[in-house]
Formats: C-alpha cells, sequence, structure tokens
C-alpha cells in the first residue's frame, strides 16, 4: 500500500523541498517506495527543468512520481516524455463523457494508449458508474478510483476499510 500525497508548486519549488522530505522521511521512519508525489501541469508552466531536476531526486530517493489532473492543463506529448514520471492520473470530466463501455466518440482510449506508449502507468480518477469501470477495463486502464468503488470516509472507517482490503 502506498500514500498520494498532492504537492503544491511553490512547494516542489521551495530550495530546501528535496532536504526537507529527506528529514521528514527519516524522523519518521518513512518507506520511500510507499509514498508518491502528485504534481499538476500548472507546476509545469513555469521552471521545467528546475521541476524535472527535483522530481529526478526525489525518484532516487523511492518516491513515485504522478502528473495529476492530467488533460486540464496545456502539457505537451513532447513535454510528458521528457518528465520523471510514473503515472499519469486522468481528469474526471475525461470520465464523466464516456457514455458506454464501447463509446467510439471518446478519444480517453487515445490518452491511455499514448500514456502506456510512454511508459507510463495510467490512472483514471472519479470512476462513479460500472459502464465507466468496463470502459476502462476495455481500454487497459491500469488503476481505476472514485465513488464507484469507495465514498470518502471517516479515519477509523478508513483504516478499517484498508484493512479489509489488504486481508
Amino acid at each position: 500500500m502506498h500514500v498520494a500525497v498532492n504537492i503544491s508548486g511553490m512547494q516542489l519549488l521551495r530550495e530546501e523541498f528535496i532536504e526537507d522530505t529527506r528529514l521528514v522521511i527519516g524522523s519518521y521512519g518513512i518507506d520511500p517506495h510507499a509514498l508518491e508525489f502528485e504534481i499538476t501541469e500548472s507546476v509545469l508552466l513555469e521552471n521545467f527543468e528546475l521541476v524535472n531536476q527535483k522530481l529526478k531526486e526525489l525518484k532516487q530517493m523511492g518516491i513515485a512520481i504522478s502528473l495529476d489532473d492530467f488533460g486540464t492543463g496545456f502539457s505537451s506529448l513532447s513535454t510528458l516524455r521528457e518528465l520523471i514520471l510514473d503515472s499519469v492520473k486522468i481528469d474526471r470530466s475525461f470520465i464523466r463523457n464516456i457514455r458506454n463501455e464501447h463509446d467510439g466518440d471518446s478519444i480517453l482510449s487515445d490518452i491511455i494508449s499514448m500514456a502506456h506508449k510512454i511508459g507510463l502507468t495510467v490512472v483514471a480518477e472519479g470512476v462513479e458508474e460500472e459502464y465507466q469501470k468496463q470502459y476502462l477495463i476495455l481500454h487497459a486502464c491500469d488503476i481505476i478510483q472514485g465513488y464507484y468503488f469507495c465514498k470518502p470516509i471517516p479515519q477509523l472507517d478508513a483504516m478499517e476499510f484498508m484493512k479489509s482490503q489488504s486481508a
């Protein structure tokens, strides 16, 4: 099991971000391989080289990197190829546009295919309906998440839910 943490552009661009991350990991005995940092496309608009260098350092520590809300920003495919990433999380707006499991009008299957071709894992966010899940399975989406599987729950219930899923 791993934990995903949203990282803002301001956090990532702070000079001491990498060192602070190392200190927190060491102080709390966190396994960095159990961490995933999520960034948004807007982080990339400025300081691409600096951001990518920091992502490289985080990956060297063992932390996975995801591009969150993919498709809502301005990333080009060439930029996506250059980024130090493990996965893309497709924004729920694409999921909402699926009409049935064989929806030929959706560009979502193309996005999944292109992401796979450059070696990325694909996560679909915001799945709420069975036909959306079936579409994503049919088009080889790697990870599917959303209310279809579990709505937000209180912390203690979440701990029990996670225990039941790992048993």
